[in-house]
């Protein structure tokens, strides 16, 4: 036979011993030490328990703090947002005589964006580079913000449920009886006074 393993080999101990005792002594002997082992196991289990509650608790803090910050930060965003990332783009002009036929192309900057599902771009002109790209990168941490922030309140919402189910208990509520009759008849006298 296979010893078990974890718990299971705990509880198992006395099964698979020999003692000199009697067959009707001996079973109550194992049975009254299977019972206090595993009230043992459910005593500890309890306090573990209680110990994972404290600890779900900082997690949700820590998750609430985060994501604070992060909401502080995207409110404090108050310029213009542009969709889309600068890219530059060498190119040549087609020109026989231009340097760009031997060598190096024309440098520009297109401003990247994602619209209907296709890659658009715009030419962006050098004077307007530098706001069009501070424009894009503020977009682009608006949007990285946002994603954590979601990821966040999802962990907090798990963490949460896991809080609800390590402190939920687990037995059914058992109404109390009251006498028979008085709240039907409270209920019907006060149907008649209301018609």
């Amino acid at each position: 036979m296979v010893p078990p393993r974890g718990v299971a080999r705990f509880f198992w101990a006395d099964w698979t011993t020999e003692e000199p005792a009697d067959g009707f002594l001996r079973g109550h002997v194992i049975l009254l030490r299977f019972v206090l082992r595993f009230w043992y196991v459910v005593r500890i289990l309890a306090y573990q328990m209680k110990v994972d509650v404290s600890k779900l608790r900082q997690l949700i803090r820590e998750a609430e703090a985060s994501r604070h910050t992060h909401v502080q930060h995207i409110l404090q965003e108050d310029g213009p947002l542009r969709p889309g990332s600068l890219v530059k783009v060498v190119r040549k002009c087609g020109k026989p005589t231009c340097h760009c036929a031997t060598g190096q192309g024309h440098p520009s900057t297109y401003l990247s964006s994602k619209q209907d599902g296709r890659t658009r771009m715009v030419y962006v002109s050098a004077d307007d580079e530098a706001s069009v790209g501070q424009e894009a990168l503020r977009y682009r941490q608006l949007r990285r913000r946002r994603a954590a922030l979601a990821k966040l309140s999802r962990r907090a919402l798990e963490l949460i449920d896991e809080f609800e189910a390590a402190l939920r208990v687990s037995e059914a509520v058992v109404p109390v009886n009251n006498e028979e009759g008085k709240g039907r008849k409270a209920e019907k006298k006060t149907d008649h006074q209301g018609v």
